[in-house]
């Protein structure tokens, strides 16, 4: 899809970021993908390296320091000069087809993004009482560049779409601006209907790395 990036930020997972990116290449052979790395173990920036020369279609960054998430995102956004950037995090496995092409069948000139959409409350918390804020999950979503230069930009800690989606917001207009797309259902949901397997929390645990053998995600 030429009209569509791939952009993910890496920190210190190797094993898991090559599986994910393996899925991605799977189904989209030749999309041109940006990873930025946030890695701050040599063996680590190694093994993605050593990986990410092979590909054909990409942009490596590496990064002085762990910038974290959403600055390290922002970092890889500024480089994108496609329409559209389907941003995802480096634990989340495309697992079936037509992914990016259902997502962008969503996207119009008044659409900032698509993809799995959430009630948060204003330090990005779901499953709080004042959790108001439609926030867009990182995981594995589809934005508008355009959009995105025209809103807060991404910062770091475990919500790092929080600002933009106050920004959105303040608009009022965030339930057509934000489209809800079955990326992945959580348990007890189908799990047969997602576009992608989040092995969430894997990039907190690290586990060095690796992906412990028994993580299976969802």
């Amino acid at each position: 899809m030429d009209s569509v990036t791939a952009l993910t930020v890496v920190y210190n997972t190797p094993d898991i970021t090559i599986k994910c990116l393996d899925a991605l290449r799977k189904f989209y052979p030749d999309i041109r993908l940006i990873l930025v790395d946030n890695s701050d173990q040599p063996p680590h920036v190694k093994k993605i390296k050593e990986y990410i020369e092979n590909d054909k279609n990409h942009l490596y960054i590496k990064t002085p320091f762990n910038l974290g998430h959403g600055p390290g995102l922002n970092r890889g956004a500024h480089h994108i000069v496609s329409d559209c950037m389907y941003v995802f995090d480096s634990d989340a496995e495309i697992i079936r087809p037509n992914f990016l092409e259902d997502m962008f069948s969503f996207m119009d000139e008044d659409v900032y993004g698509v993809g799995y959409c959430m009630p948060v409350n204003s330090q990005g918390l779901s499953f709080a009482k004042d959790a108001k804020i439609k926030y867009l999950h990182p995981l594995g979503c589809l934005i508008s560049v355009k959009m995105f230069r025209m809103y807060a930009p991404f910062v770091s800690g475990g919500a790092p779409f929080i600002e933009t989606m106050h920004d959105i917001d303040r608009t009022g207009n965030s339930e057509n601006m934000l489209i809800h797309f079955p990326v992945h259902l959580p348990i007890p949901d189908d799990p047969r209907k997602a576009y992608v397997k989040h092995y969430s929390g894997a990039t907190r645990i690290l586990y060095k790395g690796r992906l412990p053998s028994k993580y299976k995600g969802y």
